[in-house]
């Protein structure tokens, strides 16, 4: 008879029951799952998942037990039992435990414990056993039997497995994320760095451009022909002379104002502007002639101040103005653009001068606006483009 309490002879003429201890040959007769080979004397059982196999006299003489893993289970789903690698969500492991041991009525108790969660035993007289949610790691189980109590001091069972860390966890990615880190923080100090020199640049360039504004509106010659000019009217007018010196006040007064900003709307650029065509219709009367068609919505647009002035001085120091010889000057908006033009009336000597005031202003307006400058000149036109900014922003003039 075979059973869960062991293994047994029944003879039917005593009815009694008798141990298989002392019995040799005739152990495989009526078993499916058992067989003895008698030459090699060893007994053969067929489990679930192997074949187990023993000296049938340490079987029969020493009582020895022995402790399976039957069978493990991932989220209660059976995988093979040589597998020892799991990822990281499949963490939910279950053993199935057996004990085959025929010869003693004691039920055998488990002793086990996971090495690499905790070296502490733990027994039981279960047959199954749970590991929800295990971290990231090497383990080892081990597993051995005891017998009232008692530790059998025969083979026991070790099953080694490895769960996988999440790739997020992984030596390679954390080196890349500080890779990328270490890449990010470099290229932000590097952008930073870039806007710190653009700042710098641009701000150097309206310093720049501040002094040449200065100094193409504050020489000696220009000082000369309002002198000259005030003279004039002094003695035409006391009441214009007065009118032109408080003109003239407000002029050097807006040049002062209007230099210490980025930017500024067409509007302020127009009122500029005007102080100046007065003071130069003073000097020139009807031979200079500015006509301005500008829609009100476009005076809210943004410019780099005094780049208009400085066009139309341009306009007037490098033509010939009189009365046969009008300089006319037209100041329109084209889609986005400011539009400057005037006709040429060439000088018989060309002024001497260094060139840089156009640049300057085309540099100017390339840095602040970030759009294109278009100078278009032929025999009898120069027209000049400037980009307008659509919408006002405040200007902060504490600004690095």
């Amino acid at each position: 008879i075979f059973c869960s309490k062991g293994l047994f002879r029944y003879d039917p003429k005593l009815k009694s029951l008798q141990s298989v201890k002392g019995m040799r040959d005739e152990l495989s007769v009526g078993f499916q799952n058992m067989v003895v080979d008698p030459e090699s004397r060893r007994l053969w059982l067929a489990r679930k998942n192997d074949l187990w196999s023993c000296n049938i006299d340490e079987f029969m003489n020493w009582h020895v037990p022995h402790i399976f893993v039957d069978g493990i289970l991932q989220s209660l789903q059976p995988v093979a039992l040589n597998q020892n690698v799991f990822r990281h969500d499949e963490n939910y492991l279950t053993f199935l435990l057996s004990i085959p041991w025929f010869d003693q009525t004691e039920y055998p108790t488990v002793r086990y414990r996971l090495l690499g969660l905790d070296s502490n035993w733990i027994t039981t007289q279960e047959r199954i056993i749970h590991y929800p949610k295990l971290s990231a790691g090497s383990y080892e189980l081990e597993l051995q039997v005891m017998i009232q109590g008692e530790v059998f001091s025969g083979p026991s069972t070790k099953y080694a497995f490895t769960i996988l860390k999440p790739f997020y966890k992984r030596a390679w990615f954390i080196l890349l994320c500080l890779f990328l880190f270490a890449f990010g923080v470099a290229f932000f100090l590097r952008l930073r760095d870039r806007r710190l020199t653009r700042r710098a640049y641009i701000r150097q360039q309206q310093l720049e451009g501040e002094l040449q504004l200065l100094r193409s509106q504050i020489n000696p010659h220009f000082l000369f022909n309002s002198f000259n000019t005030l003279s004039y009217t002094i003695e035409k007018d006391q009441n214009e002379a007065v009118e032109y010196v408080e003109k003239l006040s407000d002029y050097f007064r807006l040049v002062l104002q209007r230099t210490r900003e980025p930017l500024i709307t067409l509007k302020q650029e127009m009122n500029l502007v005007e102080h100046y065509l007065f003071l130069q219709h003073k000097r020139f009367g009807a031979s200079l002639e500015v006509n301005s068609r500008i829609p009100e919505k476009a005076m809210e647009s943004l410019i780099p101040p005094m780049v208009i002035q400085m066009l139309l001085e341009n306009a007037v120091k490098h033509n010939t103005i009189s009365s046969d010889r009008k300089l006319s000057v037209q100041i329109t908006v084209e889609n986005s653009f400011i539009v400057v033009s005037n006709n040429i009336n060439p000088l018989i000597k060309k002024p001497i001068g260094t060139g840089t005031g156009l640049k300057n202003i085309q540099r100017r307006v390339e840095i602040l606006m970030k759009r294109d400058f278009v100078v278009i000149e032929d025999e009898r036109s120069f027209v000049v483009k400037i980009p307008l900014l659509g919408e006002v922003q405040p200007i902060n003039n504490n600004s690095k």
